[in-house]
């Protein structure tokens, strides 16, 4: 089954808005909660950096 190019963008935008709304609660958390979220932060990171190549295989360009 192919996996097309407007879901791989759905998806890397969802992720995109995970990483935004992270970022916004680490600024008002705990600081012991931080590592936890630098570590969600850095999966999320290569998930997007694998969606970008799936693009790119597609001879999409996802300009963000």
């Amino acid at each position: 089954m192919e996996v097309r190019a407007t879901e791989l963008i759905r998806e890397f935008l969802l992720r995109e808005l995970m990483l935004k709304m992270i970022e916004r609660e680490m600024k008002t958390s705990q600081p012991w909660t931080h590592g936890i979220f630098k570590s969600v932060k850095g999966r999320i990171s290569e998930e997007m950096v694998a969606l970008r190549r799936q693009l790119h295989k597609k001879e999409w360009r996802l300009w963000v």
